[in-house]
């Protein structure tokens, strides 16, 4: 990394080496704008990736699931069965199978990726005859 440069001359004027001083620091500034740019540019090109959004909707869908407000209950007639609670190892369990569902699909996802068809705008091969 660029360091400010601390051995300026005694003997330069005071007006010189303010100059100087202002001419690092723009320099800098440059520099930090540039790398600014390059890692906007990557933070949203990875966002922006089909799998990125994927998982980001995947986990969304899996939130909001667990996050239900719950439903309003009819009166109690007597007749109907009561609903079961929902208990903490139940909700544990739940998220557990979710989680294992998100596992296995993602792999797919990046086969399907990796495996894609090449491009069928490609020439056709050519015979060895001609």
């Amino acid at each position: 990394m660029l360091t400010l440069r601390k051995n300026l001359k005694t003997s330069t004027s005071l007006n010189a080496q303010i100059r100087e001083a202002e001419q690092q620091l723009l320099s800098r500034r440059q520099m930090i704008a540039g790398r600014t740019a390059t890692l906007i540019k990557d933070i949203h090109r990875k966002i922006t990736a089909p799998s990125s959004l994927l998982l980001a909707s995947e986990m969304g869908f899996i939130m909001a699931e667990f996050s239900k407000c719950p439903t309003p209950q009819a009166p109690d007639t007597g007749n109907s069965v009561q609903a079961r609670e929902m208990t903490f190892f139940t909700s544990s369990l739940n998220l557990m199978l979710s989680a294992y569902t998100l596992y296995k699909a993602l792999p797919v996802t990046w086969l399907m990726k990796c495996f894609s068809l090449p491009d069928k705008r490609q020439d056709p091969p050519k015979r060895e005859n001609e």
